[in-house]
């Protein structure tokens, strides 16, 4: 859908019905949505580096991959072992905020459940939690 979705800032018509529907302001381009979204299945790095978990946050990983991606690069280069932080069923973790901004406070709940569930393994084995979005770190 990432084509598609990227027509509203080509099309005037489909920004003004955007503005009018959603409240996206026309005057303000949306990021560009990507095919090739950030996703590190298993561990990467030297087998005798220390390990890190990367919380890969949605907008990096849909929006912006490339970031997380040379982020991992500098760890690997440093000597670390990077993983990136997944639920017990696989999916990636999310800080919830974006709910949150929507007054979703139940699925907000929910995905910081999930993601407490996914890093308190890594937590009590000490293993440090890299991210690069202050606003999703911080919630």
């Amino acid at each position: 859908l990432a084509p598609l979705m990227n027509l509203r800032d080509a099309v005037p018509a489909a920004a003004a019905l955007t503005e009018r529907l959603f409240g996206f302001s026309a005057k303000r381009k949306l990021p560009q949505w990507r095919g090739d979204g950030f996703r590190l299945d298993g561990t990467v790095g030297p087998a005798e580096g220390r390990e890190v978990a990367i919380f890969a946050d949605t907008f990096n990983s849909n929006f912006e991959p490339e970031t997380l991606h040379a982020a991992v690069d500098v760890l690997v280069a440093l000597g670390y072992r990077v993983g990136q932080i997944h639920s017990k069923e696989g999916r990636r973790v999310c800080c919830g905020r974006t709910f949150l901004a929507a007054g979703l406070v139940e699925e907000a709940r929910a995905e910081a459940r999930r993601f407490i569930d996914a890093v308190a393994p890594l937590v009590a084995r000490g293993v440090p939690i890299i991210g690069l979005e202050p606003s999703a770190m911080k919630q």
